[in-house]
């Protein structure tokens, strides 16, 4: 094998890994070690402090599923939904529904 065909399927078996971090990190999602009851807090969450988590929010948390947790179906988390997911509960009175939002959309 030559040198130039060496250094060609060392580069190429190091691109592989590389490309995958670079998803990873591009794409705004935080790992939560240890699962759920590790989450970040629901004020961590609510980044322009609404009181309330929407979905473009709750998408930095991963493993939270949006629609399954917003239990009223208003397509926003709110502290009793969150913290109900966060524990793997759900929250009663609810229809177990609710549809996502659309970017750019108004409701």
């Amino acid at each position: 094998m030559n040198a130039t065909r060496k250094v060609f399927l060392t580069l190429a078996f190091c691109a592989v890994p590389m490309a995958a971090f670079a998803a990873d990190v591009g794409s705004g999602a935080r790992d939560i070690p240890g699962g759920s009851s590790d989450w970040p807090s629901f004020s961590e969450i609510d980044t322009n402090n609404s009181g309330l988590i929407e979905q473009g929010e709750a998408e930095s948390v991963r493993g939270l599923g949006f629609v399954s947790s917003d239990t009223n179906g208003d397509a926003l988390l709110d502290r009793q939904e969150y913290e109900a997911a966060r524990r793997g509960t759900p929250v009663t009175g609810g229809d177990g529904g609710g549809a996502p939002t659309v970017s750019g959309g108004g409701r």
